[in-house]
């Protein structure tokens, strides 16, 4: 999906603006996800930490 944001290879001749905007979005959605990974990463790695950052670190209440 985020290649079709980029387009397609060689488009930035007139429409310059438009390939800016579109990597700006990709460039925002990588970090975005990256944030969330090292978020969450404690979790993933079964790492010791308080109940209450467990809990802060789960999306759904049910999960606990």
């Amino acid at each position: 999906m985020l290649g079709l944001v980029l387009g397609p290879p060689g488009r930035l001749g007139r429409r310059w603006r438009a390939a800016l905007v579109g990597a700006v979005i990709v460039g925002a959605v990588i970090v975005v996800v990256a944030l969330d990974f090292v978020y969450i990463y404690p979790v993933l790695t079964d790492r010791l930490m308080l109940y209450q950052d467990w809990l802060s670190r789960l999306w759904l209440r049910s999960w606990a």
